[in-house]
């Protein structure tokens, strides 16, 4: 599935100004002051997890993250649906009340 989406950098470039492989997520997290929630599957082979905890890492203390185990690149949503929801949920709840 993931080799579909191999040429969207190349066709993005026609857009977009930016190179693609060159964005730094952990530096553009940094300078984002609102609270975060990041979602992320521990077997995720296209945003690896140690890609996810260095930015979690600069999202400092604006910044949680919940792990969902045995899913890969957006899949926590289909395999564990209640989950995913009520962590939305409880995340946009607590935005509105700060």
């Amino acid at each position: 599935m993931a080799g579909l989406l191999l040429p969207v950098p190349l066709i993005s470039r026609l857009f977009v100004p930016i190179n693609p492989w060159k964005v730094d997520v952990a530096e553009a997290v940094a300078k984002i002051q609102v609270p975060m929630l990041f979602v992320h599957g521990d077997s995720d082979t296209l945003a690896l997890p140690d890609q996810a905890r260095r930015n979690v890492a600069a999202a400092g203390d604006r910044g949680q993250i919940e792990w969902f185990q045995g899913c890969n690149h957006s899949e926590a949503r289909w395999v564990y649906p209640a989950r995913y929801e009520g962590l939305l949920d409880k995340f946009c709840d607590q935005i509105e009340r700060d």
